[in-house]
């Protein structure tokens, strides 16, 4: 998110305190969704009913399905010039797009995808 002009406060519970809400029925590739009592877990959603998150120690960062454990909310910082898009404008699905490869590049590059030949 730094990369493009977004900051991100550093425990899932102040991102989520920090984030524009939204209903999981309006996930969009580049939402965080929130999960665990208190807040203690968030995932990045990448479209078709998938998050990418650091699962555990052991299993490392992998895609799931959004919905592997209840949501407890769905927020987003993704906005230009102080306002937070429409939903589904042009110019918000290009930004989302751009945000949502970068991030799928980093994670791929470094090996942690679930089936990794390297």
């Amino acid at each position: 998110f730094a990369q493009f002009g977004y900051s991100l406060p550093r425990v899932a519970a102040d991102q989520y305190n920090q984030s524009a809400k939204k209903s999981v029925e309006d996930l969009e590739p580049g939402d965080l969704i929130f999960y665990g009592s208190g807040i203690s877990h968030v995932a990045l959603y990448i479209g078709t009913g998938q998050i990418i998150h650091a699962s555990t120690s052991a299993s490392g960062i992998k895609i799931s399905n959004y919905d592997y454990e209840a949501p407890v909310g769905v927020g987003t910082y993704i906005e230009a010039d102080g306002c937070f898009f429409e939903q589904g404008s042009q110019k918000t699905r290009e930004l989302r797009r751009e945000i949502m490869q970068s991030m799928i590049f980093v994670h791929c590059e470094a090996c942690y995808c679930e089936g990794c030949e390297r």
